[in-house]
């Protein structure tokens, strides 16, 4: 009997294991899908704020839009904004846009990294 509960708890244990790699696996595709498409709403950001969309569809900002229409909470839709306007500020934005895809540049910061520069324009 002590033999055959043995056998049950390793089983068990390993179909846990199996569950818990699986999990992992697709945790990890989805943050990747999620990082993904977080670059795809930033570059539509960018083309309806370059084409000024929202005022076509009555909104008086870009913010105004993201956040009423969008259904962003203030701070991220200011995160994704300043995010936008720091890729259109570099003449190549490539690298950055990887990072961001990549989950090594936040929007926070990339949202703060836009106001340092700003300011040190300005």
């Amino acid at each position: 009997m002590r033999a055959k509960n043995s056998l049950k708890k390793s089983h068990d244990k390993q179909v846990v294991m199996r569950n818990r790699t699986l999990v992992l696996s697709e945790i990890k595709n989805a943050v990747s899908e999620e990082r993904r498409s977080q670059l795809r709403v930033l570059h539509l950001l960018r083309e309806i704020e370059s084409d000024r969309h929202y005022l076509a569809m009555g909104y008086s900002s870009l913010f105004e839009f993201a956040t009423r229409e969008l259904g962003y909470s203030a701070g991220a839709a200011f995160r994704r904004i300043q995010s936008i306007r720091l890729l259109k500020s570099l003449p190549d934005s490539r690298e950055l846009e990887q990072k961001i895809e990549e989950g090594s540049l936040s929007l926070c910061v990339a949202a703060k990294t836009h106001k340092l520069v700003y300011k040190v324009v300005l």
